[in-house]
């Protein structure tokens, strides 16, 4: 397992939604869905994430859960830490310890404002060991978008594989908008996976 992501928790499946707000992609908000196991005593979740634009990154917001007598759980720890190339790092207090085989469903939303125009459109996730199954889902406005699913190895100069994804008209409230969906199941240990576009 990456070094990085070492907090004890395999992510078992992971579903990662992002859409624009707007047809210059300025306002987008992402949800991040993840089932995980943990391989010890842990109660701290950790989200690294890259974010390319450049503006106005509002705080995460952890879908709170409750225990079965309606407490409170899971809760962002402090703020987010902000490292190297654009990478940051968010910690999930699961609002209890969890031994090793216990399981948590841990929900993240987010919000940016990419006021600079850096933003590079792309939606992606990495298997880890452990990891069962990957979905990557983005939500654009209007038609016309074209869109592929890209396999790589982090560490690669060129993609592995590059194809069309594609997409699904929908209609939210009165805005039309076209869903691209990419369900990986049993993902190769290593390899990113994501949705790429232009717009």
């Amino acid at each position: 397992m990456d070094p990085h992501i070492e907090d004890g928790l395999i992510r078992r499946s992971t579903y990662a939604e992002l859409r624009p707000l707007d047809p210059n992609h300025v306002t987008i908000v992402t949800r991040h869905i993840y089932e995980v196991e943990a391989t010890r005593q842990t109660r701290l979740l950790q989200r690294r994430y890259t974010w390319t634009g450049t503006g106005v990154e509002n705080r995460p917001a952890v879908e709170p859960n409750a225990d079965p007598i309606g407490h409170t759980t899971h809760k962002l720890l402090g703020s987010v830490l902000y490292e190297a190339d654009r990478k940051r790092m968010m910690v999930v207090d699961l609002g209890r310890t969890l031994s090793e085989g216990d399981t948590a469903t841990v929900e993240v939303s987010h919000r940016f404002v990419d006021t600079g125009g850096t933003f590079d459109p792309h939606l992606g996730h990495t298997a880890y060991e452990g990891c069962r199954s990957i979905t990557l889902a983005v939500v654009l406005p209007g038609t016309g978008t074209t869109v592929e699913r890209v396999t790589k190895h982090p560490t690669a100069a060129m993609p592995r594989t590059r194809d069309p994804q594609p997409g699904v008209p929908e209609k939210l409230g009165k805005v039309h908008v076209v869903r691209y969906q990419w369900v990986i199941p049993d993902p190769e240990v290593g390899l990113s996976y994501s949705l790429n576009w232009t717009f």
